[in-house]
């Protein structure tokens, strides 16, 4: 391996193994990327071919957290996926026994998911076990827990209670 300054166009570290390890990061931070003014990706991790992991993180500590972003800026995204090809998958989230795949906030006015299709499906939920749930959705008293809209306008919505109201 080698390190120092290089181009702009090539690694300030720069490893090749046949079967190895290329970088491997122990301590409080195992790795970190940043990028100064002018750069754009501080991580950059590419699979090429099929079954591979571009980037894989675990944890096994209780509460652990294995991926953590954050997007500070103004419409910034703290991850985006993309799928490209025909059956794959951007996310692929397990939330094991009784865990979450993907748990999301949305902050005050947020959204903790949002999902938009074109053509497709914004958003799909399935089961397949006995007693599983395809969306769960809880609320307090002051919540309503589903609304549905077409062309910004509300034409149902469930109240607290269960009680539904269609065309507004």
């Amino acid at each position: 391996a080698t390190s120092g300054y290089t181009s702009t166009s090539a690694g300030g570290i720069d490893c090749t193994t046949a079967g190895g390890i290329g970088v491997a990061g122990r301590g409080n931070i195992g790795l970190l990327g940043e990028t100064d003014s002018d750069g754009s990706v501080a991580v950059k991790a590419k699979a090429l071919f099929g079954s591979q992991v571009g980037i894989q993180a675990r944890t096994y500590g209780t509460y652990g957290t294995s991926v953590s972003a954050q997007a500070f800026g103004y419409e910034g995204l703290a991850v985006f996926a993309q799928s490209n090809y025909n059956y794959s998958t951007a996310i692929k989230a397990y939330g094991g026994y009784i865990g979450y795949g993907i748990k999301a906030y949305g902050g005050t006015y947020g959204a903790g998911v949002f999902g938009f299709a074109y053509r497709g499906i914004g958003l799909w939920g399935s089961t397949s076990g006995t007693g599983g749930n395809g969306l769960l959705v809880d609320g307090t008293t002051l919540s309503t827990l589903a609304r549905f809209r077409t062309n910004l306008s509300t034409v149902a919505r469930i109240n607290n209670s269960g009680k539904g109201y269609f065309n507004g």
